[in-house]
């Protein structure tokens, strides 16, 4: 099996002339070298023509880079700026994935993606869900859903908690897709329509390899 998964660029101005990075965190290179899951990256629009064809599904992962409101309807408020773009590329996999009837899998501002990708708009600014101490909260995960599954609560559902990292989040969600995880804001946190599933924290970050495998399930392995 071979997943792709986006990259994320990144400027290092100190290292400059070799400033402009791609990187994906070391979370996901144990995770599925463990599972005994290759990774392919994914950096532009080349490499995905290359390699959607040929890999089994999609992850999208979290990203320093709020998507620009552009893309669903608005225009930025104020004191806001999206000076960089990457998710035109982000869009373009999704539906290209998707496409083809393979899984997707978007983690934190990859289930905004997923979300935007299919007609779907974004809170541009919420308070309380960026901890970057490690601080968790509590969701409501919805019975039946694979979040539920992934996350070991069964078919039943119910609480589960979570860390967070994220100062956006899914406004209206898209046509055909469920949200089948809230906080107790009622920030959503997950979303799901087929084999596309999309959950706002962060399951690599505590190297939960349970969701990873249940996605792998998804595009075809046990």
């Amino acid at each position: 099996m071979i997943l792709a998964l986006m990259l994320r660029p990144q400027v290092q101005e100190q290292m400059a002339p070799f400033d402009h990075w791609f990187y994906m965190t070391d979370h996901y290179q144990r995770i599925f070298d463990g599972l005994g899951i290759a990774l392919a990256p994914i950096y532009s629009a080349v490499q995905l023509e290359a390699l959607a064809s040929v890999c089994d599904g999609l992850i999208v992962p979290g990203n320093v880079h709020d998507i620009p409101p552009r893309y669903y309807g608005q225009q930025p408020l104020a004191g806001l700026r999206y000076d960089f773009d990457d998710f035109a590329l982000d869009r373009r996999a999704i539906l290209a994935f998707a496409g083809q009837g393979k899984p997707v899998l978007g983690i934190c501002s990859g289930l905004q993606a997923i979300n935007v990708a299919f007609g779907g708009s974004l809170h541009q600014r919420i308070a309380g869900h960026f901890c970057m101490d490690g601080a968790a909260h509590s969701i409501d995960v919805a019975p039946g859903s694979f979040a539920a599954r992934a996350c070991g609560l069964g078919e039943a559902g119910g609480r589960l908690a979570v860390n967070t990292f994220h100062n956006q989040a899914a406004d209206r969600v898209a046509d055909g897709f469920t949200v089948t995880a809230r906080a107790a804001d009622g920030t959503v946190e997950a979303i799901e329509r087929g084999s596309l599933i999309g959950v706002q924290w962060h399951p690599e970050a505590c190297m939960d390899t349970a969701l990873f495998r249940q996605f792998a399930a998804l595009a075809g392995r046990p």
